[in-house]
């Protein structure tokens, strides 16, 4: 995503930098409308490239977000499983990537350190750090809202009768900015578990998300920052906590199914598990554990970015 270009128009000449692989690359350019909320169907291009292989072994960086405590909690009641849901993510995937990445690095910003000001610095580390051929995922657990199209991640500071969403919560155009200009990595995944407040429920189990609010804003994410998205349930519906999963730990039903796939998700067993394989069997896992707890819910996913090896599959 590009800052908007001076002057008047029509015609803009915008100069970005992209990692190529040999071969076929397809680029795609999208604009938006002032708002950032508006665009006519995208533009694509093939550009073949016909230079040397990049032989250098890629790294991962992992952006884990948990928040299960809020300071406005009439705006952003307790969670039970935010954080160590960011923390069985983490130590999951630092488990099944190793051998496939030159480096595992992750950056965890859990609990009351989830602040804008936090967040925006541990963009600027791994921004200074990571090359275009590396491999990005941000897991995001806590509360989100979408007002009026745009997504927003609740901060554990964030306090509703003091300052707006937009002034105060982390919105869809700061994650526009950190996701497309700042982290360079070609290959990006976004994970998140994400809730509206009053979609709470009673009892152990606990809702994050409540899709009406946020489909808009959530599915508006992906377009903008090119960026694969995928997020806890589809409109309507609730994402549950309190499900036990295989390693004996209470989960969300979304977080849960993610790391059910990185040991089951191998549909063509080659060992490794790619971005097709883990969404398909997030999306199948999802409703089958949400309907055992007499719940509905699905997983939703969308992109404009290729497939790609995610991790090794976890033994």
């Amino acid at each position: 995503m590009a800052p908007g270009p001076e002057g008047n128009g029509p015609v803009y000449i915008l100069t970005r930098e992209l990692a190529l692989d040999p071969g076929d690359n397809t680029v795609e350019v999208v604009a938006y409308n002032r708002s950032n909320l508006m665009a006519p169907l995208p533009a694509r291009t093939i550009v073949k490239f016909t230079g040397p292989t990049d032989k250098t072994k890629p790294k991962l960086y992992i952006l884990t977000v948990g928040v299960d405590t809020y300071v406005d909690e009439k705006f952003a009641p307790p969670l039970d499983l935010a954080e160590n849901d960011a923390k069985n993510f983490a130590e999951s995937m630092q488990t099944a990537a190793a051998a496939l990445y030159d480096g595992v690095h992750v950056i965890p910003v859990l609990g009351s350190q989830v602040t804008r000001v936090n967040l925006e610095r541990a963009i600027s580390r791994i921004a200074g750090e990571i090359h275009p051929r590396d491999s990005f995922i941000l897991f995001a657990a806590g509360h989100g809202v979408s007002s009026k199209g745009r997504f927003y991640l609740i901060p554990h500071d964030y306090n509703s009768a003091a300052t707006s969403l937009r002034d105060g919560a982390i919105g869809q155009d700061a994650l526009q900015e950190w996701l497309a200009n700042r982290i360079r990595a070609r290959k990006a995944l976004i994970l998140l578990d994400t809730c509206q407040s009053g979609a709470l429920v009673a009892g152990h189990r606990r809702s994050r998300i409540n899709g009406p609010a946020s489909e808009a804003g959530v599915g508006r994410l992906h377009e903008a920052t090119g960026r694969s998205v995928l997020t806890a349930a589809a409109a309507g519906q609730d994402a549950i906590e309190g499900v036990v999963g295989a390693d004996g730990k209470r989960h969300g039903v979304f977080t849960s199914a993610i790391l059910d796939a990185l040991r089951n998700g191998d549909a063509n067993g080659d060992g490794l598990i790619e971005l097709s394989e883990l969404v398909a069997h997030v999306q199948n896992v999802v409703p089958k554990v949400a309907a055992e707890l007499g719940d509905e819910q699905a997983a939703r996913f969308g992109s404009r970015g290729e497939n790609f090896v995610v991790t090794r599959r976890l033994p």
